[in-house]
């Protein structure tokens, strides 16, 4: 009976012991792949980043990051504006370091921007140079103009 016991024991312990466990209230870090989902045919899976109804804009950001040891990161990010509107962000870290910049954004109304905050369904902005489509372009014979400022 002792030995029963002894072997249940051991199993139960190696069981919680020999997996990567989360710690809600530690840095959870793992070696390894991580994998979600399943290879089912017809299947579903997602992943669930839990955000705060308070407060509003970028202090409801929620990120995924891919940091490098001594170099910068690159980020996925993205939070709520002041009703149900939410907001994508892809940053990277300049050149010369520091915190990581968004460089391409797609907004409430589905406007992309790349450099800036879009205002228009597609803005493109470098430095002084930006570029703007709107709903209101058209191309192809048909009038319009692309406006660049």
């Amino acid at each position: 009976m002792k030995t029963r016991i002894l072997t249940f024991t051991l199993f139960v312990w190696s069981i919680s012991t020999g997996f990567a466990q989360w710690n809600s209230t530690g840095d959870n870090t793992s070696t390894g792949n991580l994998t979600i989902g399943n290879s089912q045919n017809n299947s579903y899976s997602k992943f669930v980043i839990r955000g705060p109804n308070q407060p509003l804009n970028s202090g409801s950001k929620r990120d995924i990051s891919f940091e490098f040891n001594q170099a910068g990161k690159a980020q996925i990010r993205s939070y709520r504006g002041p009703s149900w509107d939410t907001y994508l962000q892809f940053l990277t870290t300049p050149t010369g370091g520091g915190d990581p910049i968004s460089r391409f954004q797609i907004n409430a109304n589905g406007n992309i921007g790349i450099g800036t905050s879009p205002s228009d369904l597609l803005h493109l902005r470098k430095d002084d140079a930006s570029i703007r489509l709107s709903s209101s372009s058209y191309f192809g014979g048909n009038g319009g103009a692309l406006n660049t400022i």
